[in-house]
């Protein structure tokens, strides 16, 4: 039970495979992709905890093994954990369909595994029970509205009509639909059991027509979808420029850079960063603006490492230039490697000594672009 009176459980979809993520989220589920050395899913779940929701479910379907056994039952987070795995894809809808008898009678909330948000999941919850609503959709404003479904609402918040990814002339609102939800177990009964069902596509539109009550609740705050490379690596620099309410698990060591360590006196460092345990750095390098560079990861002597991210164990050799770059997992660009902006090497790929991948040109997991090559087109297989 929460300090307010109430004990809402929170159901966390996490199934996704991250398709258009890739290389980045090859052969991980998408909420497992890591932001400051955490997967995202563990920022959510940090989220809900924050605001009191400590009996979560998480939907699985892509890899559960791989969330299962990183996240357990939760007591390391001070949660609990309770999975529930789907056998084929069931849609939104359909996934939560299946934990309603762990649900039981009592409203509740869903949020998706894969997005960074600040959200006050407090004020919304506030919003759904004065409201007394069937469903309550959490939105926020958003400047690129065609991305994704916009809600319509009227000045009571009560919706009055949905548009899906719309063209620029459909463009009515700039509210959308952050994928957060409360719901009434009412508003449940509908979804057909074992059927793939989606929220914004079927369930709320057929609430509408049969007149159920059913708000929009406007938040502000940050809120990211991360679904391709390019806003991945956006949600990266937005983090360090603060804008997020993110924890950033490292001690502030001067302004605007995190590090587990001290900071070295060789190399020129550009605030935002963040620099985690064991890294190290070349003299003459400079690191920054915007720079996340993971656990165990390397820079080498005299290179420029800007608006990227470098994931565990990754590699830069001297005299690179990343700008606008990821390096996953294990990801090595050798002496004179050149990546320019929306370049990706997935984990354990390598760019070559003096090679040039030219702008969001993505190498797949384990493969190498060989020295001296300068690469136009994606590398997704040897």
């Amino acid at each position: 039970m929460r300090e307010d009176g109430f004990h809402v459980k929170a159901v966390i979809l996490a199934g996704g495979e991250g398709q258009r993520l890739r290389p980045i989220s090859a052969g991980l589920p998408k909420p497992m992709v890591p932001l400051l050395d955490r997967p995202v899913l563990e920022h959510v779940i940090s989220l809900l905890k924050r605001h009191g929701f400590t009996d979560l479910a998480l939907t699985l379907q892509a890899m559960p093994q791989t969330v299962e056994s990183w996240f357990g039952d939760g007591a390391e987070l001070g949660v609990k954990l309770t999975y529930f795995v789907e056998r084929e894809p069931l849609g939104t809808a359909g996934s939560v369909k299946q934990c309603m008898s762990w649900l039981g009678e009592e409203d509740f909330l869903v949020v998706s595994g894969d997005i960074v948000t600040d959200i006050d999941l407090s004020a919304a919850e506030g919003f759904h029970r004065a409201s007394r609503a069937d469903a309550t959709l959490v939105l926020c404003r958003h400047s690129s509205p065609l991305e994704y479904g916009q809600v319509l609402t009227g000045d009571d918040g009560k919706v009055r009509g949905f548009v899906e990814k719309p063209a620029w002339s459909q463009v009515l609102t700039d509210t959308v639909n952050t994928g957060i939800y409360f719901l009434t177990s009412k508003a449940m009964e509908m979804v057909p059991s074992g059927k793939a069902y989606d929220f914004s596509r079927d369930l709320f539109p057929a609430l509408l027509e049969r007149g159920f009550p059913l708000y929009g609740h406007v938040a502000p705050g940050y809120w990211r979808d991360i679904g391709d490379c390019g806003a991945y690596l956006d949600c990266a620099a937005e983090v360090l420029s603060g804008r997020t309410g993110l924890e950033m698990g490292l001690p502030l060591r001067a302004p605007g850079i995190w590090a587990a360590e001290a900071l070295p006196t060789d190399v020129t460092l550009v605030p935002p960063c963040w620099i985690g345990p064991g890294v190290t750095l070349g003299p003459g390098s400079l690191v920054g603006p915007h720079a996340l560079l993971g656990r165990g990861s390397a820079v080498g002597r005299r290179s420029l490492v800007q608006r990227s991210v470098l994931m565990e164990n990754a590699r830069v050799g001297d005299r690179c230039t990343l700008y606008g770059a990821v390096l996953c997992r294990g990801a090595s660009a050798r002496r004179g490697a050149v990546l320019n902006e929306g370049a990706v090497l997935g984990e354990e790929s390598t760019a070559g000594e003096n090679s040039i991948l030219m702008e969001r040109v993505k190498v797949w997991p384990g493969l190498t672009v060989r020295d001296e090559a300068r690469l136009t087109a994606s590398l997704v297989s040897a």
